[in-house]
Order: C-alpha cells, then structure tokens, then sequence
C-alpha cells in the first residue's frame, strides 16, 4: 500500500487522495497521528468505517470507493472527471480486479455496480488516485450504459484531449468484443456536446450523411451539416440566450439561408427528449430539397473541423 508522504500535512494529503484515504495514506509516524486525531476531534475529517479517513464534506462515491478498496469507474469516473451525463449515477460503479473477492456486506450501498476488469492488479486501488484511467473508465461504460450516452461520454473525452480512440480499445473486454467495437466505431470527436452526439447518431442511423462541425465561410462552424444540404443547430442545457448571442444566432442563419443551406434549431430538450422528432424534421426538409433541386452546399465554402 501506498504511504503517506513526509512534508505534507494530513488534510493537504487527503486533498491529494480526492478527500478521502486509508490510515497508511493518511498519517505517517506520531506527529501525523497526533494530528490526525486533533482533526477527528474537530470534525474536519472524519472516520467512516475502520482505518479509512475523510475530509468532512468528501463526495460519497470516493467514501466507498475507498472502503471497498475499489476504483471508481464507468458513470461515477465520469461525473468526478466532469465529463457529461444525462443524469448522474443513481448507484456507485466501481471496478475490481477480475480474480478478486467481492467486498464483504454491508460495505457496499445497494445497487452499486461492480465492474470485474482482470487488468487490475490486487494493489491497484492502494495508489493516490481513486479512478481508473479515463480510457479503462470509458471502456467500461461502453459495455454498461445505454448506447447513445456511453459513445457521447467518449467523444466528450476524444474531443477534450483526455483519451483517444486507440486508447479505449486498448482496453477492448474478452467478452462482448463485438458489440464494443460497433459502438466505438461510432465515437466521432469532433462533436462538442452530448445533444450533438445523440442527435449525430440517431441521423446517422436513419441513413443520411452526417459530418459535425463543419465551417462555413461566413459563418463559422456549424453543429451538424446533413446531406450537404441542411445545417442543424443544437443548443446545449445551459444555452443562456441573452441579446448578443441571439443576435449572433440570427446573423448566422442568414448567411447560411443566403448560401443555400437552411438551418434547423432544436433545444435541448427537443434534443435529447424527443430526438425522433427531430429525425423526421431534418429528413423532411431533406428531401423538400432534393425535391426541389436543390444542390449540395459549394465545397469551396467548407471547411471539415479536422481540416480547419
């Protein structure tokens, strides 16, 4: 197990172990326990099972996770990693190595979810970190969330910098080999938000061409364009709308009116909730335009996001 370090103060080492830590992380020699204890008395870190030490106030998964000498992983990795979710994890997920033993009752709060991964060693949830890897974390996910939101996590984190694709598939599971690599063929990084990924795939599997962040001249990038034909703006939960950006919006989508390319606007909710409505909507317009003859957008005009 991991030590504590000399130099540093008890608080200052559980901050450094996500508020949270055994005694061996915690506190090293008389000085520290002495200080260990004066903090007890004063409820600035307390005790919540044996030998396990937290910052009053520590986040409730990293209590167990520590408890359970587990890692956080899957949805509750990615809620402490700040990474979107449609809702935060109702139950703890944690990861195991595959030839341990489950934690003893009681440890455990109902409904958590145990994620057996045999590329964890025994010694893996002594370190300072209480996660998995990013990349091992969204391996997981993708064998344990609904499809859309397990592929909008990683390209949250593809587009961010914190993985790559070939990073997740190093940690490709020996079972459900098959279903895991269909849905991390779909992980497409450009998309900047959980609304552009949900809406992304639900076009795609309705069979159109769909490319996100696409840059028009005079305009900027756009969420999705679709078929080259019709441009598709999503707005995302914290959309503020205040008279600047309103005015942005509406400048925009002139320009690409004036270019030949309409837009559709949908919100969030619209986004999320109702995406088959919005399925039928752009598919609708699409072929309105193809219809009436209407030609792709110039490729002079355009910019792919890999490519600006």
């Amino acid at each position: 197990m991991t030590v504590a370090r000399s130099g540093m103060s008890v608080v200052a080492r559980l901050t450094e172990l996500n508020g949270c830590g055994r005694r061996a992380q915690v506190a090293h020699g008389a000085s520290e326990v002495t200080e260990l204890g004066a903090l007890l008395a004063s409820g600035a870190v307390v005790r919540p099972a044996r030998g396990v030490y937290a910052l009053a106030g520590a986040r409730a998964e990293v209590v167990v996770a520590r408890r359970a000498c587990a890692l956080l992983t899957c949805a509750s990795a990615a809620s402490v990693m700040a990474l979107p979710l449609l809702e935060q994890p109702a139950a703890v997920h944690l990861a195991r190595p595959g030839h341990g033993s489950t934690p003893r009752p009681g440890v455990l709060p109902s409904g958590a979810v145990l994620h057996w991964d045999s590329g964890l060693s025994r010694t893996s949830s002594s370190g300072r970190s209480v996660l998995v890897s990013g990349s091992r974390a969204l391996a997981h996910a993708l064998g344990c969330l609904p499809a859309r939101e397990a592929i909008a996590l990683v390209d949250a984190a593809v587009n961010r910098g914190l993985v790559s694709v070939g990073d997740v598939a190093a940690h490709r599971p020996r079972a459900g080999k098959v279903g895991f690599d269909r849905l991390l063929r779909a992980v497409d990084g450009r998309s900047q938000s959980m609304p552009e990924s949900f809406a992304r795939l639900a076009l795609q599997e309705s069979g159109v061409h769909v490319e996100p962040q696409v840059w028009i001249a005079g305009v900027g990038h756009v969420d999705l364009l679709v078929e080259d034909l019709v441009a598709v703006e999503l707005d995302g939960f914290a959309y503020h709308g205040d008279r600047r950006q309103f005015r942005e919006d509406r400048r925009r989508d002139r320009i690409l009116a004036l270019t030949g390319v309409p837009v559709l606007r949908f919100a969030f909710e619209d986004t999320v909730f109702d995406t088959a409505r919005l399925v039928t909507e752009v598919n609708a317009l699409v072929r309105a335009l193809r219809r009436a003859g209407r030609r792709p957008l110039d490729g002079s005009l355009r910019r792919g996001a890999r490519d600006s």
